[in-house]
């Protein structure tokens, strides 16, 4: 995959599934590995809730080491309370 189109690829992607006011925390870059040319991707730190949009159902996850976990709704209210304040 071309290198401008895996970019609006995942532009697309995070228009559709985040919102694309997200984009601008996202750094990309295309690096050479293993004799392939591979995207990274980095983010910075998010100032306020992010939700994953997947169809109908919003949905939340939390970065657990070198892993992620979905959060239930409780779980995802009792974070972003002490993550972000009452107010996010």
């Amino acid at each position: 995959m071309r290198k401008d189109k895996a970019y609006l690829h995942l532009v697309n992607l995070i228009n559709s599934r985040i919102g694309p006011k997200h984009m601008m925390y996202l750094q990309v870059r295309f690096d050479d590995y293993k004799n392939s040319r591979v995207m990274v991707v980095t983010s910075g730190v998010a100032r306020s809730p992010v939700f994953l949009k997947d169809g109908g159902v919003e949905r939340f996850y939390l970065g657990t080491g070198a892993s992620t976990t979905e959060l239930t709704a409780s779980q995802t209210h009792e974070y972003v309370g002490k993550r972000f304040g009452a107010g996010a």
